[in-house]
C-alpha cells in the first residue's frame, strides 16, 4: 500500500451535511383524487412526487409517521401462510397503504396508495401473527412494495414512494426500551460512510376487513423504517446513471456457511485468476430452498459474479500483510478507507451480529467507475447493548461482555469460522493483532475521530433506577400515540389511578424502574417503599399477551395457597409445559390428557428421533400411535413427527379454552396474578389525535381476568409453551 492511502485525506471522517429543508413547510404536492375507500376526503390524498425534500422530510428526526393499512382477513392468512412457508417467503398479498407524515410544527401530509405488495421478511425471526378470527397474536417483520413488473397484480410498474419502489418495517423485536439505538446507529453510519440506509420511526395500524369489530383495527405500535437495499437507494445518491448498475450483494451467515471472505467452497484460483466454486456465491431461490452466503441482489437475470469472486481471490493471495504488491491488489477491489470507517463505527455500536463479529449483516456495492466494494452494514437492532434474547457475551464468551462492553478494538471476532478455522483475512489485514500497521493507525485515526465527534456523549445510560421524577409541569395534553405505553405507568400514578389498588403511604418517594437490556424483564417495576409491583402495558382491548407456564408455577408454588390445585391434571400440565422442550411438552402434555390415544411409549418413541427443525422425519412406529392416528389422520399415510406435534399443540389448546379444565387453569392463573403483584395498565387511545386515556387493574378475579388458554399453532416457529391470557 502506498503511504498516500494512510496519508490522504480520505483517512478522516467527512460527515455528511444535512440537507437544507425547511420542516415547518411541507413539500408543495399537488391534490389527486383517489378512491374514498384509501383516503378520507379531508386528508387531502397525495401521491409522492419522489423529491429529495420529501424524502429528507419523511427521515427526519422532528417528522412524525404513521402508517395504516387496510387489508382483507383472507389476505392478511395468505400473508401469515407465506411468511412461514420457505418456498413463498417473497410472496407478496395486496393491500391498501396510507402515510401519514407530519413535520413539526407543519400540517399532516397523507399519502395514498390504493394497491401495494406486503410481506414478512426476515431470517430467524418470521413467526405466525394471526388467528382465523382475525386477532393479532404475535408482531411481524415487513416488506412494503410500491412496484410490480406484473400489472396483473393490481399495482403499479414502476410506482414510487419518495423515489423508494421498496420499504421495510421492522418492531422492536429486541425490546430496545428507547426504540431509537437503531435508528441512532443508521444515522451515525449515514454520516461518514459514502452509502447506508435511512431510517426512522413510525406507527403502524392494520385495518382489517371481513371480522367482527373487536379485530378490526389494530395498532401495532412503533416500527423501525428503513429504505430496502436496492438499485433505488444508489440512483438516490448517485443518480439516475450507471454508477448505480453496480452489483450489490447481500453477505450474510446462511446453511451455505459464514460470510467471512475466505475461498472454501466459494472461489478457487490458478495463479492470479479466480473462478467461482462451491455454492456459497449465488442468487437466492427460496423455492429450491438456496441462500447463498454472498447473495447477489441487483443485475440478477444474466448474473456476473466476477467482481465478488475477484475480491475474495485478491484477499486471499498471500498471507504477508507487509507485502505492498498484495496490499495495493485487494485495494483494487475493496474501498479500504470505507471499510475501516464502517468498522470503527461497528466498534463503537458493539453488534455482535455484525459482519466482525458474526460474518453477518453486510451489504457490498461495487461501483461501476472504479470497481471497487463499498461496505453497508444493515439489521442494526442488536446494537449499543440492545441484545433482546441473544447476547453471547454473557454465556460463553464473557470475555467480551456484556454487550461487547470488554471489547477492545483490535482483538479478534467474537464468533469465529470454528469449522474452518481460519479468521477472515480482510480483518487479519486490516486490524487484527499482526495486521499491516498502515491500516492499524488509519482503524485507530477513525476511532479516535469518532470517540471525539460528540456522537457518544450522553448524560444518561438509559437503563436503571429512576429516583425523583417530576411530573408537575408535564404537558399531558401533548402526548402523542405512540409514546403511550412509555408513560402510562407515570400517568396512572400522577393522575392517582392506582390509588385503589396497591398501597399509596409512600407514593410521594415511589420511583419507577427500567430495566436494563440485560435484565430479561419486559415491563416496568413500580418501587413504593420496600414494595415491588410490575406494571405490563396493554391495550385497552381484549388483545393476547402470553406469560411462559414456568412464571405461573413458580409463582403459584411460592404463594402457599394451592392447595388440592397442585394435584390437578392442569397444574401438571403446567409443569411439563414449563419444563420441558418445545418438542416433548406437547407429546407429553396431549399424553397426560389423553393416555389413550398418545401413550408414553409413543410419546417417546416420537421424541427420541425428533431433533431441531427436523420436523418432516416420519414417525418411527405407526402401530404406537394407531388410536391417534386413526382419530385425527385416517386417511393420512407417511405421517410426520411434526404433524403429530402440531396436531398436539392444537388439541391443548381447545381442551384448555372450555369445560371445568378452563376453569382450574383460572383459579391457578389468578393466584399467580395476586402473588406476582402485576398491575396491568390499560391504554385508549384516540388513532387520530393521539390521546391516550389510561385505567389500571390489579390482582386476579373475574373482573380482571377476561379469557385464559393455552396457546398454539401450526407452525414450526410457534409453540405451546404460553398461557395466552385477556384482561377485561
Amino acid at each position: 500500500m502506498t503511504s498516500s492511502l494512510v496519508n490522504s485525506s480520505s483517512s478522516t471522517f467527512n460527515p455528511s451535511i444535512e440537507s437544507q429543508v425547511d420542516f415547518t413547510q411541507p413539500p408543495v404536492v399537488p391534490n389527486l383524487i383517489l378512491p374514498a375507500a384509501s383516503c378520507e376526503a379531508s386528508s387531502q390524498p397525495r401521491i409522492s412526487l419522489n423529491t429529495v425534500e420529501e424524502f429528507d422530510l419523511f427521515f427526519h428526526p422532528t417528522t412524525k409517521v404513521m402508517i395504516d393499512f387496510q387489508m382483507s382477513n383472507a389476505n392478511l392468512l395468505l400473508m401469515n401462510e407465506y411468511g412461514n412457508r420457505t418456498a413463498d417467503h417473497d410472496r407478496y398479498v395486496n393491500a391498501a397503504m396510507r402515510i401519514d407524515v407530519t413535520p413539526k410544527s407543519g400540517t399532516v401530509i397523507s399519502y395514498c396508495y390504493p394497491v401495494v405488495g406486503i410481506r414478512m421478511k426476515g431470517n430467524t425471526s418470521r413467526t405466525d401473527f394471526i388467528e382465523e378470527n382475525g386477532a393479532f397474536t404475535n408482531l411481524m417483520n415487513l416488506k412494503i412494495s410500491f412496484a410490480t413488473d406484473d400489472p396483473l397484480a393490481g399495482r403499479i410498474p414502476n410506482e414510487q414512494f419518495l423515489g423508494m419502489t421498496r420499504m421495510d418495517l421492522k418492531w422492536n423485536r429486541n425490546f430496545d426500551h428507547t426504540y431509537v439505538r437503531q435508528i441512532f446507529a443508521h444515522k451515525l453510519y449515514g454520516a461518514y460512510l459514502p452509502y447506508a440506509q435511512e431510517a426512522t420511526l413510525g406507527g403502524v395500524r392494520f385495518l382489517q376487513s371481513g371480522v367482527s369489530s373487536e379485530f378490526q383495527d389494530n395498532y401495532l405500535g412503533l416500527f423501525t423504517i428503513t429504505e430496502s437495499m436496492n438499485r433505488r437507494l444508489f440512483v438516490r445518491r448517485l443518480g439516475d446513471t450507471p454508477e448505480a448498475d453496480g452489483n450489490l450483494y447481500k453477505v450474510l451467515y446462511t446453511a451455505t456457511g459464514a460470510a467471512y471472505m475466505t475461498k472454501f467452497n466459494a472461489v478457487n484460483s490458478d495463479g492470479t485468476n479466480h473462478f467461482r466454486t462451491g455454492n456459497k456465491i449465488g442468487v437466492e431461490d427460496n423455492a429450491a430452498n438456496y441462500h447463498p452466503s454472498y447473495d447477489l441482489k441487483t443485475n440478477t437475470s444474466i448474473p456476473n459474479f466476477t467482481d465478488i469472486v475477484n475480491l475474495i481471490g485478491e484477499l486471499n493471495a498471500n498471507q504477508d500483510v507487509n507485502n505492498a504488491s498484495y496490499r495495493q491488489r485487494v485495494e483494487a477491489v475493496i474501498d479500504i478507507p470505507s471499510f475501516l470507517k464502517m468498522e470503527a463505527i461497528a466498534y463503537f455500536i458493539g453488534n455482535p451480529d455484525d459482519y466482525r463479529n458474526n460474518a453477518n449483516n453486510l451489504y457490498l456495492y461495487f461501483l461501476p467507475s472504479t470497481g471497487k466494494a463499498y461496505p453497508i452494514p444493515y439489521d442494526l437492532d442488536r446494537g449499543f447493548g440492545s441484545n433482546g434474547d441473544w447476547d453471547p457475551t454473557q454465556d460463553s464468551f464473557s470475555q467480551y461482555g456484556p454487550s461487547m462492553t470488554k471489547a477492545t478494538p483490535f482483538q479478534e471476532a467474537l464468533l469465529k469460522d470454528w469449522n474452518q478455522g481460519r479468521l477472515n483475512p480482510l480483518h487479519r489485514l486490516t486490524i487484527y493483532q499482526g495486521a499491516f500497521a498502515g491500516y492499524q493507525n488509519l482503524y485507530r485515526q477513525h476511532l479516535e475521530t469518532i470517540y471525539q465527534s460528540g456522537w457518544l456523549q450522553s448524560s444518561s445510560n438509559g437503563a436503571g433506577n429512576y429516583s425523583g421524577i417530576k411530573m408537575d409541569a408535564f404537558p399531558w395534553g401533548q402526548i402523542q400515540n405512540y409514546y403511550a405505553e412509555v408513560i402510562g405507568p407515570i400517568a396512572c400514578i400522577k393522575r392517582g389511578i392506582l390509588n385503589n389498588i396497591i398501597n399509596t403511604a409512600g407514593m410521594g418517594n415511589a420511583t419507577i424502574y427500567m430495566p436494563p437490556d440485560s435484565e430479561r424483564l419486559y415491563d416496568y417495576k413500580l418501587i413504593v417503599g420496600g414494595d415491588e409491583y410490575l406494571i405490563s402495558a396493554k391495550s385497552v382491548r381484549g388483545v393476547s399477551n402470553q406469560v411462559k407456564p414456568q412464571f405461573v408455577t413458580a409463582a403459584a408454588n411460592a404463594s402457599g395457597k394451592l392447595g388440592s390445585l397442585s394435584t390437578t391434571k392442569e397444574y401438571q400440565l403446567l409443569n411439563i409445559l414449563g419444563s420441558e422442550t418445545v418438542i416433548s411438552g406437547a407429546l407429553n402434555g396431549w399424553s397426560l390428557i389423553q393416555p389413550n390415544e398418545i401413550s408414553q411409549q409413543a410419546a417417546q418413541s416420537i421424541i427420541s428421533v425428533y431433533r431441531g427443525a427436523n420436523h418432516g422425519v416420519k414417525v418411527p412406529d405407526d402401530g404406537l400411535l394407531k388410536p391417534f392416528i386413526n382419530k385425527y389422520f385416517p386417511s393420512r399415510k407417511n405421517l410426520t413427527v411434526g404433524e403429530v406435534r402440531y396436531k398436539c399443540e392444537q388439541l391443548i389448546e381447545g381442551w384448555s379454552k372450555n369445560g371445568p379444565q378452563n376453569g382450574v387453569l383460572k383459579q391457578i392463573f389468578e393466584i399467580y396474578l395476586n402473588q406476582s403483584r402485576v398491575i396491568y395498565v390499560k391504554l385508549d387511545l384516540n388513532k387520530r389525535s393521539g390521546t391516550p386515556t389510561f385505567s389500571a387493574s390489579a390482582g386476579g378475579g373475574a373482573t380482571l381476568l377476561r379469557n385464559l388458554y393455552l396457546r398454539s399453532s401450526n407452525y414450526a416457529t410457534r409453540t405451546a409453551d404460553r398461557i395466552g391470557f385477556q384482561v377485561s
